[in-house]
């Protein structure tokens, strides 16, 4: 990291600086501009507060982002962006941690959202219907059946969860796929709830460098 000093970031407009010193709790991190305090012992200290009243800090929370939503889905797009790598391994590594868990996690969820489900289903019935084109005939119902027999095999083999995908989205916001053969994939069910309807592993074994 960079050291530069408070005035300096003052000078360019900066909310945090660097001095490489560490602070009186051996921190040696950013501090912010307006009060010289440490972020590792702003964080420290953020943790501690929420776990005395955790419900406190969740409201204030909420009631912040709901104030100022256009800002801060801003601010969480552009850091999906710039830590998709990370957040994707991130992903992954949870997911594998507790493969057990997260299922039951996911049966619990459905058993107790059943009319969600269903009105999820059926949405997504629809957006299927309007994304198959007049032409779907045997071929793009074969490969479709031995998808979904791939997909099973290979939980059984692997022990995850694996899920169909359209590579290129039928829902998504500037392209819409169809749902057709050559539009089929097999991909990890973590990848594919990862994917929803971005534009991403949309070319033959892309997901895979995924991995």
């Amino acid at each position: 990291m960079k050291i530069i000093s408070r005035e300096e970031a003052l000078t360019n407009g900066l909310k945090r600086y660097f001095t490489g010193i560490a602070c009186k709790n051996n921190h040696v991190a950013e501090r912010a501009v307006s009060n010289f305090t440490c972020l590792e012992c702003q964080k420290d200290k953020a943790k501690k507060n929420y776990k005395k009243d955790p419900e406190k800090w969740i409201n204030r929370r909420m009631s912040y982002y709901q104030n100022n939503k256009d800002s801060e889905r801003q601010k969480m797009k552009a850091y999906y962006t710039d830590n998709y790598e990370k957040q994707n391994s991130d992903r992954k590594k949870r997911y594998y941690e507790d493969v057990e868990k997260n299922r039951r996690y996911s049966r619990e969820w459905a058993k107790n959202n059943k009319l969600l489900r269903k009105i999820n289903h059926v949405n997504r019935k629809k957006k299927i219907i309007q994304a198959t084109p007049s032409w779907f005939a045997e071929l793009d119902q074969f490969v479709l059946s031995e998808a979904y027999l791939l997909a099973d095999l290979r939980y059984k083999l692997t022990g995850i969860d694996w899920q169909v995908d359209h590579m290129v989205p039928i829902n998504a916001k500037n392209v819409c796929g169809l749902h057709v053969w050559n539009n089929f994939q097999v991909i990890p069910a973590y990848l594919n709830n990862s994917k929803k309807n971005k534009l991403i592993f949309i070319n033959p074994f892309e997901w895979i460098g995924a991995l």
